[in-house]
């Protein structure tokens, strides 16, 4: 399952940078470790500043930023790119391309904060989430689907959980059509 609506490849950074805790004001540098074959993909000329939501979507620097701002990156992250709190974060956001083994996809995540009044801050994972191995997916899933769905999203699934004792799908199709 994805976690984000965001590329792949930025799943593990954003998992890592979702840990942390602080004021985004106080932040001078954000350092991301990056597999090398991500890097022409996530790190273009356009990451601090995006102009599309799709560009943002595929931006390192910007992703992590509104991370770091929101606590979470979400489908209504992207429906402002032109944000001056993120943006102004994301120019301070740099990459390391990272000796890292494995598949892109599925590499660890390391985001090192340096603070203002001059700490460091490190946040690592050891994969991105939404793994069939991940701790919680259940609720993972669950909570995307929520976000997703809307208004109707808990009746959609209360229809699902009722599926194994249901006779047919009437349930299901009338809290989905709820949705549209």
């Amino acid at each position: 399952m994805k976690p984000y609506p965001a590329c792949q490849l930025l799943h593990a950074p954003l998992d890592a940078a979702a840990t942390l805790r602080l004021n985004p004001a106080d932040v001078a540098a954000v350092v991301v470790d990056i597999h090398p074959d991500a890097e022409a993909i996530v790190c273009g000329p356009d990451q601090a500043a995006p102009r599309t939501a799709y560009q943002a979507k595929f931006a390192l620097a910007w992703c992590v930023a509104a991370m770091l701002v929101d606590r979470a990156v979400t489908v209504d992250t992207f429906t402002r790119v032109d944000r001056p709190d993120v943006s102004a974060l994301a120019a301070s956001v740099r990459h390391r391309v990272a000796d890292l083994a494995g598949a892109a996809a599925d590499q660890p995540g390391r985001v090192v904060v340096t603070l203002r009044d001059g700490r460091t801050l490190t946040a690592e994972v050891p994969r991105s989430g939404g793994g069939p191995d991940s701790p919680g997916l259940a609720d993972t899933v669950r909570g995307k689907a929520l976000a997703n769905l809307g208004a109707g999203g808990p009746a959609v699934l209360a229809a699902v959980d009722a599926l194994p004792e249901a006779t047919d799908l009437d349930d299901l199709l009338d809290a989905l059509g709820a949705t549209a």
